[in-house]
C-alpha cells in the first residue's frame, strides 16, 4: 500500500476527515480540493482505494480562459463516467476541459480544445501503468 498520494496533476488536498479506516484499502475521506487553475475550494467525498486513478473534479472552461461558472450546473462522476449539464445556451463545441484527478497523467491532455456535443473518453494513467477510462457526457438543460 502507497503511503503517500499519487503526485501527477492533483491540486492540493486539505483533510477534513480522517477516519481510522483511513489505512483500509476502500475508504471514504471527505477533503476540500484547492484548484490554481480553476481558484476556487471544492468540497467533495469520494469512495476509492488509495492505489486508484480516478478524476475527482471535471470543470469546463471557455477558449478566452473563463470557467464555465453559471453555465454549468451539475456534474456528476461514477466509477467510468462524467455527467456534466450546462444551460441550453452554452456553446460546448470547443472548450477545454479542466481535470482534478489522481494519477500520473490524463488524456487527452486538458489544454486540447474538445468538441463536447457528443460523448468523449478521456483515460487516466496511475503511477503504476494501470488506466480507468472515462466517458464525458455533456449534456444541455433548460
Amino acid at each position: 500500500m502507497k503511503k503517500n498520494m499519487p503526485s501527477g496533476k492533483l491540486r492540493t488536498l486539505i483533510p477534513m476527515l480522517a477516519p481510522a479506516s483511513a489505512f483500509r484499502s476502500k475508504l471514504l475521506i471527505g477533503f476540500a480540493i484547492v484548484s490554481a487553475t480553476v481558484g476556487a475550494v471544492i468540497s467533495c467525498q469520494k469512495k476509492f482505494s488509495i492505489t486508484d486513478e480516478c478524476i475527482l473534479d471535471f470543470q469546463l472552461q471557455h477558449p478566452d480562459g473563463k470557467m464555465f461558472e453559471s453555465e454549468q450546473v451539475g456534474t456528476k462522476i461514477t466509477a467510468d463516467s462524467v455527467f456534466v449539464q450546462v444551460t441550453e445556451t452554452a456553446d460546448i463545441t470547443s472548450v477545454y476541459p479542466k481535470i482534478t484527478f489522481i494519477g500520473a497523467a490524463v488524456w487527452p491532455q486538458q489544454n486540447i480544445l474538445q468538441d463536447f456535443s457528443h460523448p468523449c473518453r478521456y483515460t487516466v494513467a496511475g503511477e503504476d501503468g494501470t488506466t480507468r477510462t472515462y466517458v464525458v457526457l455533456v449534456t444541455k438543460v433548460k
